[in-house]
């Protein structure tokens, strides 16, 4: 009777425990999509910006009668710089997304040291 008891007690302890873990890995998830989206909103935002400096200085006479516009070479240097801080964005979000999708499970690594009293008053 008593042995069943802590088993039980055990095992609600572990299941609410699971159920906290489960809670707090679903809302860093959603902390981590909303970071990203907004990271991204922002780079594309940027992007466009640059992308119509582009137009326009295409469209315009060239500074230099040689060679390619430096300004234009500067600006496709920015979107450069832009493409590569997606990517590792994206290799950000990659990497902490399976640190989270390991912290929802709970392994008992030593449950041998794992003891537990339950006190029945009769």
């Amino acid at each position: 009777m008593a042995w069943q008891s802590a088993v039980i007690r055990s095992k609600e302890v572990e299941d609410t425990v699971q159920e906290r873990r489960l809670t707090a890995v679903e809302a860093m998830k959603h902390d981590l999509d909303r970071y990203a989206s907004a990271r991204e909103t922002k780079i594309k935002m940027q992007r466009s910006v640059i992308e119509e400096r582009i137009r326009q200085y295409k469209s315009q006479p060239q500074l230099m009668s040689s060679g390619q516009d430096i300004r234009i070479l500067g600006e496709e240097a920015r979107l450069r710089d832009l493409d590569q801080e997606t990517e590792k964005l994206h290799q950000r979000v990659v990497s902490r997304r399976e640190e989270l999708g390991n912290m929802e499970i709970i392994v008992a690594e030593r449950p041998e040291l794992v003891s537990l009293a339950l006190i029945e008053f009769a």
